[in-house]
């Protein structure tokens, strides 16, 4: 797995655990605390806290929690893995809490362990009793078991990709994501919450900001409610779905809608100009 350049935004908890005997890149992302951390709350001296970690609410910065692969949480078709974690490349990563204290490359100290995972000299380890991430990882003995180093020293391979700073890519998630090319008003919405750690909607049953329980809690997919985008009103005057620009910078004309379905741009005929 290459996980990079994303943006996590009132997550509770964790965002990433992964399955055992896997390899993983957690690269350069930003997690960015919301209102829906620390809901299990009490107080003390006077602050909210969250009733599992003791922190303050809104302060959790937590970038993954490494977890034993077992029946209940991954493919039970591969037992071999269980009671393996996988193993980490962590770097570049920052948090920021919602009170607005960022703390870059939190990497490993923003790390969480699942009882029952090996540890020797301060170091956690994953058992490899089948020998699994082979001969050319160190491997050492802990309690009678085979184990290696959960922490890789290099990343998992992953072929040219092109990777942001954190806060590059927290600036460009916010002007670029979306679920459609043309950002409709829900993804405008998820953008602006992150950007002001804000949530406009909450769980109707466990009341957490920006989590919701049922689709109804925010309105709903209704023909009524139904988030839409807009396009300029030039945009495809013909309606034969290839847009003006498109058609005048490769020769077809914006005003006939019949060119979309011929084979002008593909000599061998095998596209049409629309599919082009």
């Amino acid at each position: 797995v290459d996980f990079r350049n994303c943006v996590m935004y009132n997550a509770q908890g964790t965002c990433y655990g992964g399955p055992g005997g896997g390899q993983i890149n957690i690269v350069n992302n930003y997690y960015k605390a919301g209102p829906s951390q620390g809901l299990k709350e009490t107080t003390l001296n006077g602050l909210k806290v969250d009733v599992s970690t003791g922190k303050e609410r809104g302060s959790q910065d937590r970038i993954t929690l490494v977890t034993l692969s077992n029946s209940g949480n991954s493919d039970k078709n591969h037992p071999e893995l269980y009671d393996m974690t996988s193993r980490y490349f962590i770097n570049g990563n920052t948090t920021e809490t919602t009170k607005g204290s960022v703390t870059q490359n939190k990497d490993w100290k923003g790390i969480s362990y699942d009882k029952g995972i090996p540890s020797l000299n301060g170091e956690y380890y994953s058992p490899d009793a089948k020998n699994f991430y082979g001969d050319n990882v160190v491997h050492v003995t802990i309690s009678g078991k085979s184990c290696v180093k959960i922490k890789m020293d290099t990343p998992a391979p992953t072929g040219e990709v092109t990777t942001h700073s954190a806060a590059e890519s927290f600036s460009k998630v916010l002007v670029y994501s979306g679920a459609s090319l043309y950002r409709d008003e829900i993804d405008a919405r998820y953008m602006e919450e992150a950007k002001t750690g804000t949530a406009k909607y909450k769980g109707s049953i466990t009341n957490s900001p920006g989590i919701i329980d049922k689709v109804s809690d925010v309105n709903g997919y209704t023909e009524a409610n139904f988030g839409k985008g807009t396009r300029p009103a030039d945009f495809d005057t013909d309606k034969d779905g290839i847009p003006d620009a498109w058609e005048t910078a490769n020769g077809l004309d914006p005003n006939d809608a019949t060119d979309a379905l011929t084979y002008s741009l593909d000599s061998k005929e095998y596209y049409t100009n629309l599919e082009v």
